[in-house]
């Protein structure tokens, strides 16, 4: 089965899902895509909180969700890298500080070393931005996962116009926030 975009949905999508904004963004992606027909798995990498309704979301979507937060396991994350195509980056967003956490880091440079071992890697798709990213000055972590796509959320960072950050971003496309606008075409907050 494909979608609008020619995208095939049998391998279906894979979200590493942090704990602010990004991780959120991720969730609702996911939900939307297990509701267009899509097999959808979420790897939550932050605490498990009681009742998180995106979380139940995805679920009564009929996403898988599999929880890495305790101790970092390699072995359901390496199973999931194997079944999906597509992998939606939403660790971290753009108020990242480096270097990164050590557990952070440990996550992605283990993706990283996966789907650069892979012989067919899955397309990476970058959630606002890519996950180690610093937006403001464009300076990266070393486990940074390179993007094909970053589809950023009401305006472009001005920091993944710079170097490094510019290598790792693939496409780069906005996408609005659905926030209205008045008259003036100004955005209503």
């Amino acid at each position: 089965m494909q979608d609008e975009y020619g995208y095939l949905a049998e391998g279906g999508a894979l979200g590493l899902v942090g704990s602010g904004n990004n991780g959120g963004d991720t969730l609702v992606a996911l939900a939307y895509l297990a509701q267009e027909g899509w097999s959808a798995s979420a790897a939550i990498m932050r605490p498990r909180p009681e009742g998180d309704p995106l979380v139940r979301r995805l679920q009564e979507a009929g996403g898988r969700v599999v929880w890495l937060d305790a101790q970092f396991d390699k072995a359901a994350l390496e199973q999931l890298l194997g079944s999906h195509d597509l992998l939606l980056d939403g660790v971290l967003g753009t108020g990242v500080r480096l270097p990164l956490k050590a557990e952070v880091a440990q996550a992605l440079g283990f993706t990283r070393r996966k789907l650069e071992e892979m012989e067919d890697p899955l397309v990476v798709v970058a959630v606002d931005c890519p996950s180690g990213v610093n937006c403001d000055s464009g300076e990266a972590a070393p486990e940074c996962l390179p993007a094909q796509l970053t589809v950023t959320m009401a305006a472009v960072k001005h920091g993944l116009l710079k170097f490094p950050a510019y290598h790792l971003v693939g496409e780069l496309r906005v996408v609005g926030i659905g926030l209205a606008q008045d008259g003036d075409g100004l955005q209503a907050w």
